[in-house]
């Protein structure tokens, strides 16, 4: 095979894939995922992301296209990152940025639940003040304290890993959290399975 047609052949390679990726699907939704690597999401129009998206470790995740909406459980941790290109991103806290703080107290449903061996819990601070997150078991007995300090406003997330305040292991069963934010109190159930 000549020279020119094994270019040819790569140019026709390449320009398909050009094509396949101005041609992406108009509209992206991204959940359920965990992201450890480096990714690359395209749509034509709107990418969504959660719920339940986390990008963790030395994942990197780009997004491209115009608009980028970032919802329930959206999750970077643990040196994760993320870049929007072509458009804004919505939904997420701007350092500095008033606009972009909760306009009140909201108290996620932890996730995954049920779960085993841990769970995360997210909440959200119109101000800064005092947070207090206790779990509970069914007899309403303290079992962890998880957090009990002053936060600034934001979006905030803990992890349960399933054990007392003794470091101890909990058995199976059904378990409440209590977030206590200034003069508010949310409680939610949540199942342990092992």
């Amino acid at each position: 095979m000549s020279i020119i047609k094994r270019l040819i052949g790569i140019i026709l390679i390449i320009t398909g894939f050009l094509i396949q990726q101005l041609h992406a699907q108009p509209n992206l939704v991204l959940e359920n995922m965990t992201i450890t690597t480096t990714q690359t999401f395209n749509a034509a129009s709107s990418i969504t992301a959660g719920p339940n998206f986390t990008i963790t470790g030395s994942g990197n995740v780009t997004f491209g296209t115009p608009n980028v909406d970032l919802i329930g459980n959206f999750v970077i941790e643990s040196g994760g990152q993320f870049t929007v290109l072509n458009g804004p991103a919505t939904g997420i806290e701007t350092a500095g940025d008033p606009a972009a703080l909760p306009t009140e107290l909201s108290v996620g449903q932890n996730y995954p639940n049920p779960f085993n061996p841990a769970t995360r819990i997210r909440y959200a601070l119109p101000r800064s003040e005092k947070v207090e997150v206790v779990v509970y078991d069914v007899s309403g007995q303290a079992v962890k304290s998880l957090i009990s300090q002053h936060q600034p406003a934001g979006y905030h997330t803990l992890t349960w890993d399933g054990k007392n305040d003794a470091g101890n292991k909990v058995s199976s069963g059904l378990y409440y959290y209590r977030v206590v934010a200034g003069k508010h109190t949310v409680i939610k159930k949540m199942i342990l399975l092992r």
